[in-house]
């Protein structure tokens, strides 16, 4: 009886690690680049260029756009709800579709313009970002 309760306790500490990663791999990332076009016209190429890339508009603004997808489920949780509680684990993996989303806000101040980056999807922001450093920076800020 003892050894059921220490395994219980095993799996249960073993679910807590997975999702305390998975929650910190879902910071938020957040990044500014100096443009050289003005706050409207950093909003359209940034947009043009996201829907080149498959992302959806969830948001468009004169000087503001938001970008989401989903994601598939997080594989290695599936599998080890799948080997705990088989219902569970086939209901995550068939329903869990997580979205994902980025911002870009344009900002004109003294400097000029700032395109500011920011979201969940760290893959979108630093996409973004790289793409503004390349080709739309006022200098060369990779």
């Amino acid at each position: 009886m003892d050894g059921g309760i220490y395994i219980l306790l095993m799996i249960g500490v073993f679910l807590v690690i997975i999702v305390v990663a998975d929650r910190m791999s879902k910071n938020k990332a957040s990044s500014a680049v100096e443009v050289w076009l003005t706050p409207e016209e950093a909003i359209d190429e940034a947009a043009r260029y996201m829907v080149r890339e498959g992302f959806t508009i969830s948001y468009r603004g004169n000087t503001t756009v938001s970008f989401s997808r989903q994601i598939g489920p997080n594989i290695l949780l599936g599998v080890v709800l799948l080997l705990l509680f088989i219902l569970p684990g086939i209901l995550y993996l068939i329903l869990a579709r997580p979205t994902r989303n980025a911002t870009a806000i344009a900002t004109e101040g003294p400097a000029g313009t700032q395109l500011i980056v920011s979201g969940n999807d760290r893959e979108a922001c630093d996409k973004l970002h790289r793409w503004a450093s390349v080709n739309v920076a006022s200098v060369n800020q990779s």
